[in-house]
């Protein structure tokens, strides 16, 4: 994993992207659904609804039960999902593989790692910590951390900010075509996970490189910001 070539820091999304959560989402989602007399959906269901945040997820899936919610229903809504879940985050997430050895393998070379997830920052940070994933990320921007939410660009500048790592030298690294969006805006390298629950072909996303395993990142993301500078 060594060599002149490598980015300074690897910024990463959570869902879908490091951590598999989208059985836990569906649990507290359906709970809602229920009490609201509306049908539930299969955690399968569930991952194509995330990656914009908690009110998106929520309005989404009303719309698809053929309800239109007012804004005063869903800040209602949200609120009542972030209390929950906020409560216990990992009955069912767990980490895609690699994600511990990779994290540890950037951190033992000098990576500054970070994360910038639409997730709101409580629970994205505990799941962090309960999953044993937290010691090697020394900042996590939420989308609920006062930076706005991506695609807009600010929250993952931020989170290269407080890391201090210029856009350039860092790799984004997320699943979802919001993530490819908000680097692009940002100026920052980005690699697409094909693993992860978008939904639709990451090939299709523009990203710089596309991985379909956390194992072939330190390979794909060698040069990649000097690449990049180069046709910037």
């Amino acid at each position: 994993m060594s060599g002149d070539l490598f980015p300074r820091g690897i910024i990463f999304d959570l869902d879908g992207t490091l951590v598999d959560s989208a059985a836990d989402v569906a649990v507290i989602l359906n709970g809602i659904l229920r009490e609201t007399g509306l049908a539930p959906f299969s955690a399968r269901e569930v991952k194509v609804l995330m990656g914009e945040g908690i009110s998106a997820l929520i309005r989404k899936a009303l719309r698809l039960r053929d309800v239109d919610a007012p804004e005063a229903d869903l800040r209602r809504l949200s609120d009542r999902f972030l209390e929950r879940y906020s409560r216990d985050p990992v009955s069912s997430t767990r980490p895609f593989p690699g994600a511990r050895d990779i994290l540890c393998g950037l951190a033992g070379e000098a990576v500054a790692i970070g994360v910038c997830t639409n997730k709101a920052e409580t629970p994205a940070r505990l799941i962090l910590e309960r999953l044993g994933l937290a010691d090697h990320i020394g900042v996590v921007v939420g989308g609920d951390s006062g930076f706005g939410r991506k695609p807009d660009p600010r929250p993952l500048l931020a989170c290269a900010s407080r890391l201090g790592i210029p856009p350039s030298q860092l790799v984004y690294v997320g699943d979802h075509h919001i993530d490819v969006e908000t680097a692009r805006a940002a100026k920052v390298p980005v690699v697409a996970a094909a693993y992860g629950y978008s939904g639709a072909p990451a090939v299709n996303f523009g990203a710089d490189r596309v991985i379909w395993c956390l194992s072939e990142l330190p390979l794909v993301v060698h040069g990649l910001t000097e690449e990049t500078c180069a046709l910037q």
